[in-house]
Protein backbone atom coordinates (compact mmCIF):
# COMPACT_ATOMS: atom_id res chain seq x y z
CA UNK A 1 0.00 0.00 0.00
CA UNK A 2 1.45 3.50 -0.61
CA UNK A 3 1.18 6.27 1.52
CA UNK A 4 -0.11 9.44 -0.31
CA UNK A 5 1.40 12.94 -0.10
CA UNK A 6 -0.31 16.20 -0.09
CA UNK A 7 0.26 16.34 -3.89
CA UNK A 8 -3.83 15.90 -4.95
CA UNK A 9 -2.73 15.84 -8.58
CA UNK A 10 -0.08 12.43 -7.50
CA UNK A 11 -2.82 11.14 -5.50
CA UNK A 12 -5.49 11.41 -8.41
CA UNK A 13 -3.07 9.51 -10.59
CA UNK A 14 -2.39 6.79 -8.46
CA UNK A 15 -5.96 6.11 -7.18
CA UNK A 16 -7.15 6.25 -10.91
CA UNK A 17 -3.84 3.89 -11.82
CA UNK A 18 -5.08 2.07 -8.68
CA UNK A 19 -8.67 1.53 -10.54
CA UNK A 20 -6.81 0.80 -14.07
CA UNK A 21 -8.89 3.29 -15.47
CA UNK A 22 -7.88 6.01 -18.22
CA UNK A 23 -8.25 9.62 -17.75
CA UNK A 24 -11.47 9.33 -20.30
CA UNK A 25 -13.21 6.50 -17.59
CA UNK A 26 -12.44 8.63 -15.17
CA UNK A 27 -14.12 11.59 -16.59
CA UNK A 28 -16.92 10.34 -17.44
CA UNK A 29 -17.44 8.98 -13.63
CA UNK A 30 -17.24 12.72 -13.00
CA UNK A 31 -19.11 14.26 -15.79
CA UNK A 32 -16.12 15.87 -16.66
CA UNK A 33 -13.68 16.51 -19.69
CA UNK A 34 -10.87 14.70 -20.30
CA UNK A 35 -8.98 17.24 -20.62
CA UNK A 36 -9.78 18.52 -16.96
CA UNK A 37 -8.60 15.20 -15.70
CA UNK A 38 -5.49 15.73 -17.42
CA UNK A 39 -4.97 19.31 -15.68
CA UNK A 40 -5.61 17.57 -12.36
CA UNK A 41 -3.31 15.21 -12.39
CA UNK A 42 -0.52 17.14 -14.55
CA UNK A 43 -1.20 20.03 -11.44
CA UNK A 44 -2.38 22.30 -13.48
CA UNK A 45 -5.59 23.21 -12.61
CA UNK A 46 -6.92 22.10 -9.10
CA UNK A 47 -10.35 20.43 -8.27
CA UNK A 48 -13.12 22.55 -6.21
CA UNK A 49 -13.79 21.48 -3.33
CA UNK A 50 -17.44 19.90 -4.64
CA UNK A 51 -15.58 18.22 -7.37
CA UNK A 52 -12.61 16.70 -4.52
CA UNK A 53 -15.73 15.27 -2.60
CA UNK A 54 -17.18 13.56 -5.99
CA UNK A 55 -13.61 12.74 -6.64
CA UNK A 56 -13.17 10.78 -3.25
CA UNK A 57 -16.45 9.06 -3.52
CA UNK A 58 -15.66 7.53 -6.80
CA UNK A 59 -12.48 6.14 -5.74
CA UNK A 60 -14.04 5.12 -2.50
CA UNK A 61 -11.44 6.45 -0.53
CA UNK A 62 -11.89 9.87 1.81
CA UNK A 63 -11.42 13.35 1.11
CA UNK A 64 -8.20 13.21 3.92
CA UNK A 65 -6.61 10.30 1.92
CA UNK A 66 -7.54 11.99 -1.72
CA UNK A 67 -5.45 15.45 -0.48
CA UNK A 68 -3.05 13.30 1.19
CA UNK A 69 -3.69 13.88 4.77
CA UNK A 70 -1.95 11.05 7.06
CA UNK A 71 -4.40 8.15 7.52
CA UNK A 72 -5.28 6.95 11.45
CA UNK A 73 -4.47 3.31 12.25
CA UNK A 74 -8.14 2.20 11.89
CA UNK A 75 -8.50 3.88 8.90
CA UNK A 76 -4.86 2.01 7.38
CA UNK A 77 -5.98 -1.33 9.09
CA UNK A 78 -9.87 -0.82 7.01
CA UNK A 79 -7.77 -0.21 3.89
CA UNK A 80 -5.15 -2.86 4.88
CA UNK A 81 -8.65 -5.09 4.86
CA UNK A 82 -10.17 -4.37 1.67
CA UNK A 83 -7.48 -5.13 0.04
CA UNK A 84 -6.19 -8.51 1.00
CA UNK A 85 -10.06 -10.00 1.76
CA UNK A 86 -11.01 -8.41 -1.86
CA UNK A 87 -8.21 -10.75 -3.28
CA UNK A 88 -8.53 -13.29 -1.14
CA UNK A 89 -5.43 -12.90 0.49
CA UNK A 90 -5.80 -12.06 4.20
CA UNK A 91 -7.15 -14.25 6.62
CA UNK A 92 -5.86 -12.86 10.15
CA UNK A 93 -8.03 -10.41 12.34
CA UNK A 94 -7.20 -6.88 13.22
CA UNK A 95 -5.78 -7.65 16.43
CA UNK A 96 -2.94 -9.79 15.12
CA UNK A 97 -2.62 -7.70 12.29
CA UNK A 98 -1.74 -5.09 14.80
CA UNK A 99 0.82 -6.89 16.56
CA UNK A 100 2.66 -7.69 13.58
CA UNK A 101 3.22 -4.40 12.40
CA UNK A 102 4.06 -3.54 15.76
CA UNK A 103 6.60 -6.33 16.24
CA UNK A 104 7.92 -5.35 12.63
CA UNK A 105 8.13 -1.79 13.48
CA UNK A 106 9.52 -2.43 17.09
CA UNK A 107 12.30 -4.98 15.07
CA UNK A 108 13.92 -3.23 12.32
CA UNK A 109 16.82 -6.47 12.11
CA UNK A 110 14.12 -8.98 11.38
CA UNK A 111 12.49 -6.15 8.97
CA UNK A 112 15.36 -6.24 7.40
CA UNK A 113 15.33 -9.93 6.95
CA UNK A 114 11.98 -10.33 5.69
CA UNK A 115 12.32 -7.43 2.97
CA UNK A 116 15.71 -9.95 2.05
CA UNK A 117 13.75 -12.71 1.53
CA UNK A 118 10.76 -10.87 -0.85
CA UNK A 119 13.63 -10.54 -3.30
CA UNK A 120 14.75 -14.02 -3.11
CA UNK A 121 12.73 -16.66 -5.90
CA UNK A 122 9.30 -18.62 -4.78
CA UNK A 123 11.55 -21.58 -4.59
CA UNK A 124 13.91 -20.17 -2.08
CA UNK A 125 11.13 -18.11 -0.30
CA UNK A 126 9.17 -21.60 0.20
CA UNK A 127 12.43 -23.20 1.58
CA UNK A 128 12.64 -20.74 3.98
CA UNK A 129 8.94 -20.81 5.09
CA UNK A 130 9.55 -24.18 5.62
CA UNK A 131 12.58 -24.09 8.20
CA UNK A 132 10.72 -21.40 9.92
CA UNK A 133 7.61 -23.64 10.54
CA UNK A 134 10.00 -26.45 11.64
CA UNK A 135 11.95 -23.94 14.03
CA UNK A 136 8.55 -22.74 15.48
CA UNK A 137 7.62 -26.02 15.80
CA UNK A 138 10.42 -27.54 18.00
CA UNK A 139 10.55 -24.40 20.00
CA UNK A 140 7.48 -25.13 21.22
CA UNK A 141 8.36 -28.61 22.23
CA UNK A 142 11.29 -27.15 24.49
Amino acid sequence: MRVVDFNISENITYFRQKYDWSQTQLAEKLNISRSTVSKYESARQIPDLNTLKRISEVFDTTLDQLVGLPLPKDALLREFEQVYQAEGQANISQHDMVRIINYLYMNEEFTEELLRLLQLPKRKQNVVHSSFQNLTTNIDKL
